[in-house]
């Protein structure tokens, strides 16, 4: 599975689980909740093995003090043997799809491909899940992206997503892809917000024989959107500050997220 990554010489997978008479079967691993598709993540361009990690429990530890962010897929560490060769330390993990998300069917959700220009929405999203005609579907994201109309975008949450990808210097995830897009149905309309997944290229990674710490410490970063988002909302800065300024007290400090990375070391360690 995966573009660049399946390329490498350790390999990732997709893996479907089945019953004994060839239908999909849930099955809980490792406590991450039941499903039948996984992913089994090489984490082959990160050599400490933790920047993904990290991100995801970062993540996911201040999205569980909101009801606006979605957790990202969490995962778990495990070492790999298929047909008695071992294949090193990887990654397991859900998917994202409307079952991991509990999405009603009225709701949309979409996956943003290899692409820069919103312009395009054929080329820039891929449908994950919809009851709606396709066509429809794409002119809607034309609506919601087409730096006219964001305003079905939830501010928090947008805030929070550039929040984490300038934490993290997340080049891969200040583009539209490596992005999902969540659009849940209301009276009011489509209510979107942003899941961010693949976020290997962090914390001072550029590739994967890259370290550009000084460029993540020197420059800023944030989504090719966010002036719309200001335009839009007048005091966003002013929001973003009072934001930062939280969560450096919590997830974003110092001392929370080093002995966050020391967990995680530990656990390789004793794996």
């Amino acid at each position: 599975r995966g573009n660049s990554a399946a390329n490498h010489v350790k390999k990732p997978w997709k893996v479907a689980l089945k019953d004994n008479n060839g239908e999909n079967a849930d099955l809980n691993l490792f406590g991450l909740g039941a499903d039948d598709d996984w992913i089994i993540n090489a984490i082959a361009y990160d050599h400490t093995r933790i920047r993904e990690k990290l991100f995801i429990g970062l993540w996911n530890d201040m999205a569980a003090g909101t009801d606006y962010n979605d957790k990202m897929t969490d995962g778990q560490y495990a070492e790999i043997v298929m047909n008695g060769e071992y294949h090193g330390l990887y990654l397991v993990q859900r998917r994202i799809d409307a079952k991991y998300l509990g999405l009603s069917e009225h709701d949309i959700l979409l996956k943003g491909k290899r692409t820069t220009n919103l312009e395009h929405v054929y080329n820039a999203y891929e449908i994950i899940h919809t009851n709606l005609e396709e066509d429809y579907v794409y002119l809607l994201m034309e609506n919601i992206f087409n730096r006219s109309d964001m305003s079905s975008l939830n501010l928090d949450n947008f805030i929070d997503t550039n929040m984490f990808i300038q934490l993290a210097y997340a080049r891969d995830n200040v583009l539209f892809n490596n992005v999902y897009y969540v659009l849940r149905a209301s009276i009011e309309g489509y209510k979107t917000t942003l899941t961010m997944w693949d976020t290997d290229i962090s914390f001072g990674k550029k590739g994967f024989a890259v370290i550009d710490f000084d460029t993540c410490l020197n420059n800023s970063m944030e989504r090719h959107d966010t002036y719309v988002m200001r335009a839009l909302y007048p005091d966003y800065d002013q929001k973003a500050y009072e934001r930062w300024c939280q969560l450096r007290q919590s997830v974003f400090s110092e001392e929370y997220i080093y002995d966050k990375m020391d967990a995680l070391m530990d656990e390789i360690t004793f794996t």
